[in-house]
């Protein structure tokens, strides 16, 4: 049980760069961006681990609960039992991904080579010559390209001002045109606009107003009220035609989208947004199964 623990913690970081450890802590992939070493070289991109104990991230316990296919009480009571076998006097040490000692985090390097394959090599970088022939060249082409239009801006301007010169001779003198003042008429302009109906914009259905929901669909859970409802405003910003709500669920606080009394609307939900939440599961109470 305690492998195949480890394995899913090692596999969530390398899918989705981060797992949350309920009561512990987050572990998280970190990005360093590729500098300039010496001797003209440039050292590419790396990633390394962290941990945090703020962060927010995927839960372990949702994990286990969607790769197990069990609810959310049995995926808390493998975790629990998890969490009691590999805390050591030297902190939590989880086999192939590292360990954890208090707020410090030590990666296995293992996992840091499967994360930098091939990153942290040095590139080398070969600087080019500059030649000053092309820039005499260059600048002899620039003097060339300015004598020419120099010449051809003058030639034009002569060729106006004989051209005017011209006109004068042959112009004659029009006399003024007189005009007459035309009567007024006056014109009934009749008002041909349609008032213009606003559309009615039907208000969506709040699911959360049937009281005859039995099966819910969960797309993570939250050790703490503020955790979830902190989670439930980011994900209405990101998915503005959705209504979520959030219920008790053992320790933890899970966070629905959706609910029905019949569980294959939830199974349908989960079929059209499975690529927005990859750990979306349903969650039935004992007493509705």
């Amino acid at each position: 049980m305690v492998s195949e623990v480890n394995k899913l913690i090692y596999n969530a970081l390398l899918r989705h760069g981060a797992v949350a450890i309920p009561g512990v802590g987050t572990i998280f992939v970190e990005r360093t961006a590729a500098c300039y070493g010496s001797h003209n070289r440039v050292v590419a991109p790396c990633y390394s681990l962290n941990f945090s104990t703020a962060r927010e991230a995927v839960s372990l316990i949702d994990i286990i609960s969607s790769e197990a296919s069990v609810d959310i009480e049995q995926s808390q009571d493998i975790y629990e039992r998890w969490l009691d076998k590999v805390r050591t006097s030297h902190g939590i040490e989880i086999c192939g991904v590292g360990t954890i000692n208090h707020k410090s985090f030590v990666a296995d390097e293992a996992l840091l080579a499967a994360l930098n394959i091939g990153g942290g090599e040095q590139i080398n970088i070969t600087k080019k010559r500059r030649s000053r022939r092309g820039l005499v060249l260059g600048f002899i082409i620039s003097l060339v390209a300015v004598a020419v239009l120099g010449g051809v801006y003058l030639y034009k301007n002569m060729v106006e001002l004989a051209s005017n010169e011209h006109i004068k001779d042959v112009v004659e003198i029009i006399p003024d045109e007189t005009f007459e003042e035309q009567g007024s008429e006056q014109y009934v302009v009749e008002d041909t606009t349609e008032p213009v109906t606003e559309p009615v914009i039907e208000p969506i259905s709040d699911w959360r107003d049937n009281n005859d929901i039995r099966h819910w669909v969960v797309v993570g859970s939250y050790s703490t009220q503020e955790n979830a409802e902190r989670a439930i405003s980011d994900l209405e910003k990101r998915y503005s035609d959705m209504l979520f709500t959030y219920f008790k669920l053992g320790s933890m606080y899970a966070v629905s989208p959706f609910g029905s009394a019949d569980k294959a609307d939830c199974e349908m939900f989960i079929s059209e947004y499975k690529d927005s939440f990859p750990q979306v599961w349903v969650y039935t109470p004992k007493q509705y199964k």
